[in-house]
């Protein structure tokens, strides 16, 4: 797992406020973390997922083969 930009104002730690689970590490967590992030080394946006969203939960789950949500955000802010 990678971080690949940070969105929120709180750090994003590996392990600490962010990381996959032992038993799944396809299933992301993240604690007061909000970014773009990658799986298995992706480079490539279109393999990017976000995680964090949306604001004001303590905890998310998220998954390493949600990569849709960054192009849609994407395509969205470009929109604007």
């Amino acid at each position: 797992l990678e971080l690949v930009r940070q969105h929120s104002r709180t750090p994003c730690l590996l392990n600490t406020s962010f990381g996959c689970y032992d038993d799944n590490p396809r299933q992301v967590w993240t604690r007061a973390c909000r970014g773009t992030f990658a799986c298995d080394g992706a480079l490539d946006s279109a393999n990017h997922f976000l995680c964090g969203y949306p604001p004001g939960e303590e905890w998310y789950n998220c998954s390493c083969d949600q990569q849709s949500a960054v192009t849609a955000a994407r395509d969205s802010d470009e929109a604007k």
